[in-house]
């Protein structure tokens, strides 16, 4: 099909509905997150949110406190409609 999807699954604290609907925002920290030993500045997924739009994906994010989450990023078209993008190493030789 058209299309690339991405997914990232772990198994950590998992999050709440109500911190669910807010975590794309930018410096939000999940309660639990700022309990725990959990670093960070709230900051990443963000950032990630605003490329994924620049790309006109969508970036989602499936969960359950205490039972991990599920990252999913969908670009829509196919791989030819996205720039190629050198390795890093071609650029250093």
């Amino acid at each position: 099909g058209d299309g690339w999807m991405f997914e990232v699954v772990d198994h950590g604290l998992g999050i709440s509905l109500a911190d669910r609907e807010a975590i794309f925002q930018p410096f939000y920290r999940a309660a639990d997150a700022r309990l725990k030993v959990a670093s960070g500045t709230g900051l990443g997924l963000a950032i990630a949110s605003r490329i994924a739009q620049a790309f006109h994906a969508q970036l989602t994010c499936e969960s359950e406190p205490g039972q991990g989450s599920t990252f999913r990023l969908v670009l829509p078209g196919s791989a030819s409609q996205f720039p190629r993008v050198a390795p890093a190493a071609a650029e250093l030789g």
